[in-house]
């Protein structure tokens, strides 16, 4: 018994060749041929018999390159569908052409004959692919140069330019201005280097209007391992970056009012001090006792200062620019736990402090990491708040050339299944009411920023997370 695997393993893997004698009127199959065609070994065809195994829609094709190549010695390379003994359709090549002369007469002619299947499934895959890339995304190809070579239908239906005009330009036509030279020296350095960029471009189309495109360039190379061609696939994300923006917007609202009720809450004691010895100057002043007099301003000053520092410290809170100073990390510990310490207590947790040294340095913006802080212990609030053991601890201290901040809580270690997840954007195991799973993304992206790293550590019996940052020598 014939084995079918055997079979289709030599279908898919034999060339083989065809000869006609004009003379003799006999066609001729090389074992290669017959096994593709499912056919026995001995089998011997006629031309009719070989015509029949194509499929209806290529015979009248495949019977007039045969006429051609006999009567005008054209020779012949079509690929088209054969339906083998077994009733399997396959796909083939088969070319035809003249092999042998009788004083000046065409007496034979032949070719090769391949199956080619595996070859045509993978051509429609590809097409298929490349349908649903040009329907989805913009791509365009470009030469080592960034000279534009190629560009699809999706990519000027979104720029708004028609193919003539991008062809044998750069991307810089679609410059927007809004990224300095060093993220473009940057996205270079990357793909001449052979490894594919990845990031979001803000682009300005024909008509002026601005778009965030997500972009992905991979370097082409030739058969000596150079680098020949880029191929950019993109896709515009400003709804998106639109959509993302007005929830960071809510997200920042949010953590607003709970920071105002934070500064109403510590700001209403110096100013009942305030209120208090104004009365005291007031009175003080009629009777001529200036020694109550002077007391109350030394106090005034004091609390006027204590007003001053609380919204200095918001203000450093809600800033969006990176300006980085040598900043004291027990100094952002204490801020943090200024900002957090009315949540703390109306949830009766514990909070402690383990800071290893009160000179620790980084360099970074102070309100951001506040912020971060903030967000990290305030997570922690919301996991711990309805246990019976509830407590907060943070920890610093040294490690290597790095100072380490650990944000500890009584809680249970985060479930392994979402572990990977935690930090994506909107992510969240939170209500509606509770968080929009912005807060760990953004606070990775600031702890970034300051060449820093945030990081769950999730090896302990309690839920970690931890900022690693450079740290700067006692002496800077």
């Amino acid at each position: 018994m014939r084995n079918k695997a055997n079979l289709m393993h030599n279908k898919l893997s034999f060339i083989g060749s065809w000869e006609y004698d004009l003379v003799s009127k006999k066609l001729s199959w090389s074992p290669e041929t017959k096994v593709i065609h499912g056919v026995p070994l001995s089998y011997e065809p006629s031309v009719e018999e070989a015509v029949s195994f194509y499929h209806p829609r290529f015979r009248d094709l495949l019977i007039s390159k045969f006429e051609s190549l006999l009567r005008y010695e054209e020779n012949y390379l079509i690929d088209c569908c054969l339906v083998t003994y077994d009733k399997e359709e396959i796909w083939v090549q088969t070319t035809g052409q003249v092999i042998e002369y009788q004083s000046g007469v065409v007496t034979k002619v032949g070719g090769i004959f391949e199956n080619i299947t595996r070859e045509e499934n993978e051509r429609i895959k590809l097409e298929s692919y490349w349908h649903v890339m040009n329907e989805t995304s913009m791509v365009s190809i470009t030469d080592r140069n960034g000279n534009i070579l190629f560009v699809n239908d999706n990519f000027c239906k979104l720029t708004g330019y028609e193919e003539e005009d991008i062809i044998g330009r750069s991307h810089r036509i679609f410059n927007s201005g809004y990224h300095d030279n060093e993220f473009f020296k940057d996205l270079w350095s990357t793909i001449l280097s052979g490894q594919i960029w990845s990031g979001e471009i803000l682009n300005k189309n024909e008509d002026g209007h601005l778009q965030w495109i997500q972009t992905k360039i991979f370097p082409v190379r030739d058969f000596q391992g150079n680098i020949v061609e880029f191929i950019s696939v993109r896709e515009d994300v400003s709804e998106q970056k639109r959509q993302q923006e007005e929830v960071v917007s809510g997200e920042k609202l949010k953590a607003m009012s709970d920071v105002g009720r934070q500064i109403l809450h510590e700001v209403m004691s110096p100013l009942t001090v305030l209120n208090s010895h104004i009365a005291i100057v007031e009175k003080a002043a009629t009777t001529n006792d200036m020694d109550k007099v002077a007391n109350s301003i030394e106090v005034l000053k004091t609390a006027s200062a204590r007003v001053i520092e609380i919204f200095n410290d918001m203000r450093s809170l809600i800033r969006e620019e990176d300006n980085f100073v040598i900043l004291n990390i027990a100094e952002a510990i204490s801020k943090t736990y200024f900002f957090t310490h009315l949540k703390l207590q109306e949830s009766d947790i514990s909070f402690s402090t383990e800071v290893e040294s009160r000179q620790f340095k980084v360099l970074g913006n102070q309100g951001h990491l506040i912020q971060v802080l903030t967000n990290l212990v305030t997570n922690a609030i919301h996991a711990v708040k309805d246990r019976q053991d509830k407590w907060i601890k943070v920890k610093c201290y040294q490690q290597g050339s790095c100072v380490v901040l650990d944000v500890i809580d009584s809680g249970e270690k985060i479930d392994p299944s979402i572990e990977n997840r935690i930090f994506d954007t909107l992510f969240t195991t939170k209500s509606k009411e509770e968080g929009t799973g912005l807060g760990l993304s953004i606070s990775r992206r600031i702890i970034t920023r300051m060449n820093g790293q945030l990081n769950l550590i999730n090896d302990q019996e309690h839920t970690c997370f931890r900022i690693t940052l450079p740290s700067i020598s006692k002496d800077y």
